[in-house]
C-alpha cells in the first residue's frame, strides 16, 4: 500500500475553489428563496376539565367565565369528561352573605379552587389550592388572574416532573 501526501500539483488550479463556493452559495440562496415556509408546529394543548359546585349566582358566573377562559387558551383545551382530562380544576363556591337577610346576598362569592393532576388509579393528585373572594364586578379580573396562576402551578409541576 502506498500513501502520498497531497501536493500543490495534485490540487486543482487556484481559483477553482472560489467557483465551487460561489456555486454552492448560489444554490443555497435559490433553495432558500423557493422553498415554501413550513407551517407552524402544532402545539399540543393539555386536556383540562372544570368540575364545579356553584349554586350562587356570582359563583356560577365565575365558573362559566373560567371555563370560557380555559376553552380559548392556547395551553389548555376543555374536555367534557374528567376521564379524558390531564388536569381537573375543582371549584366550589358559595355566597358569603347567603345567611344574611337583605341586600347583601348575590353580590359576591367565595371560591375554593384546586387544580389536580388526573390519576387513572384513583384519587387525583393536588397541584395547588386557593380560596378566593370575588365581588360581582371583579369576576373578569379574577378569572384572568386565576388562569395565569393555574398555568404557573402546572408549569412548575411539569418542570419538576421533567427533572
Amino acid at each position: 500500500m502506498h500513501f502520498s501526501w497531497p501536493t500543490q500539483r495534485n490540487r486543482e488550479p487556484l481559483g477553482s475553489e472560489d467557483g465551487n463556493v460561489n456555486a454552492l452559495i448560489g444554490l443555497l440562496l435559490a433553495l432558500a428563496t423557493t422553498t415554501p415556509a413550513r407551517p407552524p408546529a402544532s402545539v399540543q394543548r393539555a386536556p383540562i376539565y372544570v368540575q364545579s359546585n356553584a349554586v350562587d349566582p356570582v359563583g356560577a358566573d365565575f365558573v362559566r367565565r373560567l371555563r370560557e377562559a380555559l376553552a380559548t387558551s392556547t395551553t389548555y383545551r376543555s374536555v367534557l369528561n374528567p376521564a379524558q382530562a390531564q388536569y381537573v380544576i375543582g371549584v366550589v363556591t358559595m355566597d358569603p352573605d347567603d345567611a344574611a337577610v337583605g341586600s347583601g346576598a348575590g353580590h359576591s362569592t367565595v371560591a375554593s379552587v384546586t387544580p389536580q393532576l388526573e390519576n387513572t388509579k384513583g384519587l387525583n393528585h393536588f397541584v395547588y389550592s386557593w380560596v378566593l373572594v370575588a365581588n360581582q364586578d371583579k369576576v373578569d379580573v379574577l378569572t384572568v388572574e386565576l388562569v395565569a396562576a393555574i398555568d404557573k402551578e402546572i408549569q412548575d409541576l411539569n418542570s419538576q416532573v421533567a427533572r
